[in-house]
């Protein structure tokens, strides 16, 4: 839960809006942060792991990143709301940071290199795509 999330929810709950202190800030990162890594550890357990994305990244890359994991790794993206997602950024940093370790791990220390290249490579082709379409 991101500041403006906690700030939204204070908001629709008729508490008086009230900046959050960098002390306690700290440790609700930190607590969102241990629950990333958890659930991450779980969701490759369940051979269900994925890798979220903030919507703020674009239709094309999300696109070109959803079929390069799901294809090279058997790893979904899924889209988030940078802003409001109740996760928050430091859950969503600690879930993909464990992921992204587990693809090292199982697929070479090279892997997520190569699959950038290739996500640029897929970027540039939809952007080319969109293009001619809006034409």
């Amino acid at each position: 839960m991101g500041f403006s999330s906690i700030h939204a929810q204070e908001k629709s709950e008729g508490v008086k809006s009230r900046a959050v202190p960098y002390a306690e800030w700290k440790k609700i990162e930190e607590r969102f942060s241990k629950n990333g890594i958890e659930k991450a550890k779980k969701d490759i357990a369940r051979e269900k792991p994925r890798i979220f994305v903030f919507d703020v990244a674009g239709p094309a890359i999300i696109e070109a990143k959803k079929q390069v994991y799901l294809e090279k790794f058997g790893v979904k993206v899924e889209k988030i709301n940078a802003c409001i997602d109740e996760r928050g950024g430091s859950y969503a940093d600690a879930y993909n940071d464990t992921i992204y370790q587990y693809i090292k791990t199982k697929y070479g220390d090279d892997a997520l290199k190569k699959a950038s290249s290739e996500i640029g490579r897929l970027f540039q082709q939809l952007l080319k795509i969109s293009t001619v379409t809006k034409k």
